[in-house]
């Protein structure tokens, strides 16, 4: 009897186990069409935002955004020109004061450019400007505008000196080798910055203007070297009459003894970055 008992018990336990695996399994399906379901929501939301992003992104030709600035600043000489109201209230452009403005500025700009920018691409940069203002006006009562002045500044020249290097190595005469390890340092992490210099030296005492760069003191002197024979090779063959008229002089290192306090990026272009980051005396050796 014992046996038989033993027989049918050992009958038993599989499938009273099979049923536990048939309830978890049951239990991870519903879970699993939980978090599907919460996915597709969230793909949808996050395609939601994107749409929205790419709308208030909207494109305004750089040349209205100029012009309109000029404009603004022309219409602020005559004293029943109120300007924006940028007092965080809520009200935004809706405000009866920004309102008047924005017609102002429409009619003004429509008035003087006629049909060079449609009315979305004035409307859109008008926006823009308001928003500018508006920050800037907050920046100035926590008395934060003059630095964030000179952030952009800085970002804005930096900018251009990418440029101006990324398109000299587009033409330079390099070997391979050399163009691609320097075209990894051609981003603003690797690129010093400039500031207006307030105690020329003599030589530039009819210059209304002497920049002085402030040198990574952690950059290779190699890629510093390369940089510089970038700059002085598209202010030779690229650099237009005007370009060359404007520019402002420029005063390095050696000439003031200044080197920047930014710190090397924590990322590098290579396992071996020691071609950017010391400042070896010989050259970074590519064999």
């Amino acid at each position: 009897m014992m046996s038989l008992l033993n027989e049918l018990s050992g009958i038993h336990v599989p499938c009273v186990e099979c049923a536990n695996l048939k309830d978890t399994n049951a239990t991870l399906s519903r879970h699993l069409a939980s978090v599907l379901n919460e996915n597709e929501l969230l793909k949808k939301r996050i395609e939601e935002l994107e749409a929205k992003t790419s709308r208030s992104r909207t494109q305004v030709p750089k040349d209205c955004q100029s012009d309109l600035r000029k404009m603004y600043k022309a219409l602020s000489q005559s004293p029943d020109f109120l300007g924006f109201y940028t007092i965080a209230d809520g009200s935004g452009l809706t405000h009866p004061i920004n309102v008047t403005v924005k017609e102002k500025l429409l009619t003004e700009m429509r008035a003087v450019h006629g049909d060079k920018y449609s009315v979305n691409d004035i409307t859109e940069a008008i926006k823009v400007y308001y928003k500018s203002r508006k920050s800037d006006s907050t920046r100035r009562v926590k008395g934060t505008l003059d630095k964030h002045r000179h952030l952009c500044k800085r970002s804005k020249i930096i900018k251009k000196k990418c440029e101006r290097r990324r398109k000299a190595l587009s033409a330079v005469s390099w070997d391979q080798k050399t163009r691609e390890y320097v075209s990894k340092t051609l981003s603003a992490d690797y690129i010093s910055s400039e500031e207006d210099e307030p105690n020329p030296p003599e030589m530039y005492k009819d210059s209304t203007c002497v920049k002085r760069v402030k040198t990574l003191p952690w950059r290779s002197q190699w890629i510093t070297a390369r940089h510089i024979d970038l700059d002085i090779f598209y202010w030779g063959k690229f650099a237009s009459p005007q370009e060359k008229r404007c520019r402002t002089p420029v005063l390095r290192d050696s000439e003031h003894g200044e080197f920047s306090s930014r710190p090397a990026p924590d990322h590098a272009p290579s396992d071996d970055s020691s071609w950017i980051v010391s400042r070896e005396d010989q050259p970074f050796d590519f064999t």
